[in-house]
């Protein structure tokens, strides 16, 4: 690279211009009509129009196999504690994807633990308008991947119960297509049976 000549980085002409930008026309000419009829029919659907799509989402579906409660209590002597005690609530989820059939096979694991201010989190606060990005990150290589969220300690107690009776089967989560085999999910439930139709 040292006996290269490095040019100066020039404006484009108005050719260039013209090259670049002569099949967006038809686009841009079909964006300005459909906007000008909005604005005359009404402010609100203007501001539908205006406002950002939601991501592309798809189902992931999981069948619920072994699982193994945990629980532990300590006393906390960080300086920085919240509290003279320490607890940890969790659930681990053996799983399996049946859904989408392109995943199918694939194993996961569900790391779930509890945490008091899950719902309000101390953020909300400081900044009310804050919005979480997920309720929790899936990581699905082809390989065993892991999913990683937060329940109140009062919701996990109520899934033990119902993982104990039977009472669901499978874990349906709802994100963007994998990329870099990781999907942010933006809703979970949890479900006894799963029909392959409803998606």
């Amino acid at each position: 690279m040292a006996s290269y000549l490095w040019h100066p980085i020039e404006p484009l002409s108005e050719k260039d211009r013209q090259i670049d930008l002569a099949a967006m026309e038809p686009i841009y000419e079909t964006w300005q009509a459909s906007k000008k009829r909005l604005e005359q029919s009404s402010a609100e659907n203007l501001k539908e129009f205006k406002a950002p799509q939601a991501p592309p989402s798809e189902a992931f579906v999981f069948e619920i196999g072994a699982w193994t409660p945990s629980y532990s209590l300590s006393v906390d002597r960080n300086k920085d504690r919240d509290g003279p005690y320490r607890e940890h609530v969790g659930i681990e989820l053996e799983t399996s994807c049946v859904f989408p059939k392109k995943l199918s096979g694939r194993r996961l694991v569900f790391n779930i633990w509890g945490k008091h201010d899950c719902l309000l989190p101390p953020i909300l606060q400081s900044n009310p308008d804050w919005v979480p990005n997920c309720v929790g990150l899936l990581v699905l290589p082809p390989t065993s991947g892991r999913f990683y969220t937060a329940l109140p300690n009062d919701s996990l107690a109520v899934l033990t119960t119902c993982l104990a009776h039977g009472l669901y089967r499978y874990i349906i989560l709802y994100g963007p297509p994998l990329k870099w085999s990781k999907s942010p999910c933006s809703s979970m439930q949890w479900e006894r049976t799963f029909n392959p139709a409803d998606f």
